[in-house]
């Protein structure tokens, strides 16, 4: 694959597992500090709940984690190895 079309993978997946990232850490963050215990039922259920639906979800947002560090990963060393040629 060409660096470029890996830039744009890796962005692809990075923003859109950017935006689960930040609700999975504002629920538990919420539900650890007790705050808006009349909520907490809700966070739980978008945290850790949600049946098989929820299991889905999570190993969805397991595997985008996965491939945008893959894809970090290769990038970076695609630039490395571009300026040890120098």
């Amino acid at each position: 694959m060409k660096e470029g079309e890996l830039r744009k993978l890796h962005r692809w997946i990075s923003i859109t597992v950017a935006l689960f990232i930040v609700l999975q850490t504002a629920t538990g963050l919420i539900m650890s500090f007790g705050l808006l215990p009349a909520w907490y039922e809700v966070f739980g259920f978008v945290h850790y709940g949600a049946g098989v639906g929820g299991r889905v979800y999570r190993i969805f947002l397991g595997i985008g984690i996965l491939g945008a560090v893959l894809s970090g990963t290769m990038i970076f060393f695609r630039i490395m190895a571009r300026s040890n040629r120098r």
